[in-house]
């Protein structure tokens, strides 16, 4: 279903997927009908918007110069802002776990309790240089993944105070997804990054295998990891073994630029 230009970032919760574009626009959609999704409400965004959440009837989203904006989606049809709290920069990425959102932005990454959705406030915030950065969680953990330095590691044991406890420069990085002790990255020219984190403090690869070129963004489901390329497409690899990853196919879609996984299917 066409959306007024490409979306950014996706999001889903049980049947329905959210999606933020590059235009402005925030679009629900009804996922459960395998035939195809059906539009169910809209509404505008600042078009920096380039990270959602989900939790129940709140949306988050990282808004870019707008900073942290909390969203009510009860009324599907109608969403509305709840809130907004200006941050120290652009905010890019975002991950909830719990009423705590850890929010990337290009000055690192910044920690904001939401116990009163109307009144998000930040509680910790940690100082890194961050280029377009993303954001992942692992075992207490946030990993937080920027364009020109790749990836830091950071213990959030204690919220108000982030501390960064390992770092593995990786240039070029775009996209992180987590699964099974392992961060999976992509980063330019084109290749898949695999990770092992049982060691935060010593973060290291295992492996590398060459996707297509401009991959942007990575989702990992069970034995597979998915790579949206904006150049070709859809890659798909083998990771059942983390440290030996192959190839396995491909689907030619120029354009994407993000994917989210609802069970089966691929979105």
């Amino acid at each position: 279903m066409a959306t007024d230009s490409a979306v950014a970032r996706l999001a889903i919760a049980g049947d329905l997927a959210f999606a933020v574009t590059f235009g402005g626009t925030l679009h629900i959609f009804g996922i459960e009908d395998k035939d195809g999704p059906h539009r169910v409400g809209a509404m505008p965004t600042d078009d920096a918007v380039r990270g959602i959440a989900i939790d129940g009837d709140l949306a988050y989203l990282a808004a870019g110069a707008d900073g942290f904006q909390v969203l009510d989606v009860s009324n599907r049809n109608a969403p509305r802002k709840l809130a907004e709290l200006p941050t120290s920069a652009m905010a890019t990425d975002l991950v909830a776990q719990g009423k705590l959102i850890y929010l990337a932005t290009e000055e690192g990454l910044e920690v904001v309790d939401t116990s009163a959705h109307t009144e998000p406030r930040v509680i910790g915030r940690l100082q890194l240089q961050a280029i377009d950065p993303r954001v992942a969680l692992q075992d207490g953990y946030v990993l937080l993944l920027t364009f020109d330095q790749g990836l830091s590691v950071i213990d959030v044991s204690n919220p108000a105070l982030p501390r960064q406890v390992g770092a593995l420069r990786l240039p070029g990085s775009r996209g992180i997804a987590v699964s099974d002790g392992h961060a999976f990255i992509v980063y330019n020219p084109g290749v898949l990054c695999i990770v092992d984190l049982s060691q935060p403090e010593q973060p290291r690869i295992i492996a590398e295998i060459h996707t297509p070129e401009a991959a942007i963004d990575i989702v990992v489901e069970g034995e597979r990891a998915y790579v949206a390329s904006y150049s070709s497409g859809l890659w798909v690899a083998d990771v059942s073994d983390p440290s030996r990853p192959r190839a396995v196919g491909a689907l030619r879609l120029p354009g994407m630029a993000c994917l989210a996984i609802k069970g089966k299917t691929l979105v």
